[in-house]
């Protein structure tokens, strides 16, 4: 669907310090502040005065061990069961989104903003927060057991993915203890 370089890519971590987001955004061209500035920004007057980290913290992807931002990619709206899904392209140092199942020419492509995150309810209040949005897809609209069912298997895969991170980030001899 969509193949896009980043804006500006940070591989660290630890983003607690706001003043490492202007040393990233001096470099952009005017025309790439312009786009970043046009981007939601759901902390604007509220716990953040910096629109700067707003707007990472609202429109951020993860990569490998660190963070990028996308002028397109963040235009993408969220559903609990996406119809796409991004994934980092490192040959290409691109941001790659697919579909994931067959999409009809006038659908909306959705991705998940927050992969594997807890239960339904928790989802849901997490985007509230973060993001400022109620979701209302149709996983959210589900009935108890089919959220159930969903629940328990987002929980596998949210271990799985721990091991998966602990060996791309680091940590690989604890992600083999724990396959044993």
């Amino acid at each position: 669907i969509l193949l896009e370089k980043p804006l500006y890519l940070i591989l660290e971590k630890s983003l607690s310090d706001m003043d490492i987001y202007p040393k990233y955004i001096s470099r952009l061209s005017e025309y790439e502040r312009a786009v970043l500035a046009s981007l939601h920004d759901h902390w604007r007057g509220r716990r953040s005065t910096n629109t700067i980290a707003g707007l990472a913290f609202t429109n951020r992807f993860t990569i490998e061990c660190g963070y990028g931002m996308f002028a397109k990619l963040s235009r993408v709206n969220h559903s609990c069961r996406p119809n796409a899904a991004y994934m980092w392209d490192t040959f290409r140092s691109a941001m790659l989104l697919h579909a994931q199942e067959d999409i009809e020419p006038d659908a909306e492509i959705t991705i998940d903003y927050i992969v594997n995150l807890d239960n339904a309810d928790t989802r849901r209040e997490y985007l509230r927060q973060n993001y400022g949005f109620e979701c209302d897809c149709a996983r959210c609209r589900a009935g108890l057991a089919e959220k159930r069912a969903s629940d328990r298997r987002r929980a596998q895969m949210r271990a799985l993915e721990h091991e998966a991170e602990e060996v791309r980030c680091g940590e690989p001899r604890k992600a083999l203890a724990n396959l044993r």
